[in-house]
């Protein structure tokens, strides 16, 4: 009689440890693992933002800033630098942090001018990114010009329609190249407008 009892108990206690792995499997099997995101050809950051010749995160020099005004990711700011305050539109990542912003361009105030892409999470098609250093610049590209500003001393390279903005202030236009340490850091890659 005892044993009639406890093999119905048994049974009942099997049945349940069994359901219960069985929904944990369904659960499990539900799940998605995360999004897995793409390295930089370095492997040193994650990227799903591209910066072109003439457009950031969708955004293309010349388009109609209008088409932005209700736009998530591009809210309107004011930057205030050594040369005054300027009208710009914070640009967000995907995961609504500043990633950058626009300028409107000076010629027409409706369009889009200058692009500045500060986030390490984005780079150019050459792996360049804001962290890069002027060596890789030099690396990819030998012809790179190289002038400071007069004013606020930032020095940018410049290569094609991309300038990148450089860790080292220097107060003259024309500056030598070649003195700027291989190792000096881009803080800013600037989509200039034509």
């Amino acid at each position: 009689m005892k044993y009639l009892i406890t093999i119905p108990a048994i049974f009942l206690i099997a049945m349940q440890v069994l359901s219960c792995s069985a929904n944990n499997g369904e659960k499990n099997a539900n799940q998605q693992a995360p999004k897995e995101e793409p390295t930089m050809n370095n492997g040193s950051a994650h990227t799903e933002l591209s910066i072109s010749a003439n457009s950031f995160r969708g955004i293309t020099v010349g388009d109609n800033i209008s088409a932005y005004a209700k736009s998530d990711y591009v809210q309107q700011d004011t930057l205030k630098t050594g040369e005054g305050d300027f009208t710009v539109y914070t640009i967000k990542d995907f995961n609504n942090n500043p990633a950058g912003y626009f300028m409107p361009d000076p010629n027409n105030e409706s369009r889009v001018g200058d692009i500045t892409v500060q986030t390490q999470m984005a780079q150019t098609a050459e792996g360049i990114h804001v962290g890069s250093t002027l060596g890789e610049l030099r690396m990819r590209f030998p012809d790179i010009e190289v002038h400071g500003s007069e004013i606020e001393g930032r020095t940018y390279a410049r290569h094609d329609t991309l300038s990148y903005r450089l860790d080292v202030a220097l107060f003259s236009y024309d500056i030598d190249k070649s003195k700027i340490p291989a190792d000096t850091k881009i803080t800013e890659i600037i989509i200039n407008r034509q």
